[in-house]
């Protein structure tokens, strides 16, 4: 039974490619937890091409014609809002904390996804979520952030599998790897008393023990394991299609996996640029280490706080 010092929901908020799916399995392994995986994607990145953030995007004129024929289904955020009510209660009733993961891009309503990837300067306002004050406010953030370069890899090898339409220069690429926006929310949330638990999934992978200590302390759960099965199908068949393809390697997995190296961050695992050049040419790699160099201060900022 979870720890009665903690009854409030958990919130992992994250950006693509940060280990999110590992981290979230890892936590739900736990018994006091009831999961609840992303709750607003179905409306905001696959429902009505008005609700969804990928659609307002600036691309290539070949990704945008993808994206408007890319459509999964009619969800609205209210829908999706009616959908997690439901599953918070279920949760209640079963006495468990209420988990949720999902990425800034669906939590965060349109408008301010919009100014945070493009204004120069943006100060969002106290709730710019799509959970309404009652949830927002019983529910402990978890931030979860992992060095740029390693994100840039990732987002390359994910991206180019998914679709040659993704370009380095694009609005969709860049957001996968925005670390500002977890900067602002991190910020607003702080200081209206609310402060996020800060996680780099490195040392996830690097610390496990460590990490998983401190998050039972301050979840209020217990019982947290980093081996599990692999998920069955009939735990499959309840996923969103497109939720589905995304998770495919933490769904297979079997537990958390040590790297091989034995540095304190990600970003000095391995020289990343020389393989960008090597991947895909000088162009695309300046590109992508300039990406870095804009995201690096707002990583090393919001990693100063991680338990």
């Amino acid at each position: 039974m979870a720890s009665q010092k903690s009854r409030k929901n958990v919130l992992l908020l994250t950006c693509s490619r940060t280990r999110s799916n590992l981290v979230f399995r890892w936590i739900c392994t736990s018994p006091d937890v009831h999961a609840i995986r992303y709750p607003f994607v179905a409306s905001r990145r696959y429902g009505k091409t008005e609700n969804s953030l990928l659609y307002h995007l600036r691309h290539n004129e070949a990704r945008h014609e993808e994206l408007v024929n890319f459509h999964c289904g009619d969800d609205t955020p209210e829908d999706s809002l009616a959908a997690l009510r439901k599953d918070l209660r279920a949760a209640a009733d079963e006495g468990k904390i209420a988990v949720m993961v999902d990425q800034w891009e669906h939590i965060v309503r349109l408008q301010h996804g919009l100014e945070i990837l493009r204004a120069e300067h943006c100060v969002l306002p106290p709730n710019p979520t799509h959970l309404p004050d009652d949830i927002l406010t019983s529910t402990t953030t978890i931030i979860l952030i992992r060095h740029p370069a390693a994100v840039v890899d990732s987002i390359c090898r994910m991206a180019l599998g998914l679709s040659r339409k993704y370009s380095p220069d694009g609005e969709d690429f860049r957001l996968f790897g925005l670390v500002r926006a977890h900067r602002l929310l991190f910020d607003s949330f702080s200081s209206q008393h609310m402060q996020p638990i800060v996680v780099d999934s490195w040392d996830v992978v690097t610390d496990t023990t460590r990490v998983q200590a401190v998050l039972e302390e301050r979840l209020g759960t217990q019982g947290m394991t980093d081996v599990w099965e692999p998920r069955t199908q009939e735990e499959l068949a309840s996923f969103h299609p497109m939720t589905l393809a995304a998770t495919r390697v933490a769904n297979e997995s079997s537990g958390i996996k040590r790297p091989e190296s034995t540095v304190t961050s990600e970003g000095d695992s391995k020289n990343f640029f020389l393989e960008w050049q090597e991947k895909y040419g000088d162009k695309v790699a300046k590109q992508l280490q300039g990406f870095v160099d804009r995201n690096l201060p707002d990583y090393e900022y919001l990693r100063q706080f991680r338990i």
